[in-house]
């Protein structure tokens, strides 16, 4: 039995995160059921913690087996910018969360529950091009079969093909996130024109990712606030206020939602080119027309984040009804 002692100024990067962790000086004690953690912790580039309790189960310093249940407090888990090869996900994600590992490294089981923390600003991107499809280089090679292969090299080679799938580490992950209005979110549906959904909302989402790595996300948000950034054929941009009501869902795909959205921009115009257009000759109301009015212009986003149904419409606001034209625009 035994113990190794951290460094105090060991730190490291998680690539696809972004963010710095570093260790504090503390043990790492080796007894007889393996490799113990005992409030073992990483602290974040703002000082705040992730701690592990458990075990690192092994009985020969070869085959290990997780007993770890790992929680965080306000701990900055995403610290990134956007780059040319980060454009999935960026920003800043801090969770409080309680997770347990568990399982050998073959298969390694991970149950999370999380709640996105105060002080998160999270981008995701709808991916451009199916993220399954990989652009690859050298994968055809040309084999002279005339040529007998060594049989030493051969069981040498069958060999270590044999360790590497015996040492590959699988995961099968679950993970119950809770998000609420506190934490701005930003979903970018087009990443060419720039169109993109600025939300704050809440819900609980479920993701699971087998060991096949296959990704599944469900649930519901339910926005409380928010904006849509629309550009219209590339000439103008607008941003649209989002209505209570609006919400996201997902069922199954993590890059495909289905919107339900509806938001509201608000602008002041006369109708008279309007009405015209609807074939209305009344002098009066012809009159009354070139004034300007208040509207309001609805964007209604529907069907699924990856190629939405976008629709509008115009109404007019209650503090306009008494216009003597507004029942004409309202019936358009």
């Amino acid at each position: 039995m035994g113990w190794l002692t951290t460094s105090p100024d060991a730190s490291f990067v998680v690539p696809q995160l972004g963010s710095p962790f570093r260790l504090v000086s503390q043990p790492i004690v080796f007894d007889e059921r393996g490799i113990a953690f005992n409030n073992f912790t990483v602290l974040d580039s703002a000082g705040n913690k992730a701690v592990a309790n458990g075990h690192l189960l092994t009985p020969n310093l070869i085959d290990y087996t997780f007993d770890l249940r790992v929680t965080t407090d306000k701990f900055l888990a995403v610290k990134s910018q956007r780059t040319k090869d980060n454009t999935l996900y960026y920003g800043r994600l801090v969770v409080d969360s309680d997770t347990r590992l568990t399982g050998p490294l073959s298969l390694i089981k991970i149950d999370t529950h999380a709640t996105v923390a105060k002080g998160s600003d999270l981008t995701v991107e709808n991916p451009a091009v199916d993220p399954s499809v990989v652009a690859r280089e050298g994968i055809v090679q040309f084999v002279d079969k005339s040529v007998k292969i060594n049989p030493r090299l051969a069981k040498r080679l069958a060999e270590a093909d044999s360790l590497a799938q015996a040492g590959t580490i699988g995961y099968d992950i679950t993970a119950q996130i809770t998000i609420n209005d506190d934490t701005p979110f930003t979903f970018v549906v087009d990443p060419v024109s720039g169109d993109n959904l600025r939300v704050r909302a809440a819900g609980t989402l479920t993701t699971n990712i087998d060991p096949a790595g296959n990704i599944t996300l469900s649930g519901r948000l339910d926005v409380r606030r928010g904006k849509y950034k629309l550009s219209l054929y590339g000439l103008v941009t607008r941003e649209f206020i989002i209505t209570k009501g609006s919400s996201i869902v997902w069922s199954g795909d993590p890059y495909n939602a289905d919107l339900n959205i509806t938001a509201v921009y608000k602008v002041k115009a006369a109708p008279a080119d309007l009405l015209a257009a609807q074939g209305t000759n009344d002098a009066a109301s012809n009159n009354v027309a070139r004034n300007a009015m208040n509207f309001n212009v609805l964007i209604k986003v529907t069907d699924q984040l990856s190629k939405p149904t976008i629709g509008f419409d115009i109404t007019v606001p209650q503090s306009e009804l008494n216009n003597s034209v507004a029942g004409q625009v309202d019936a358009i």
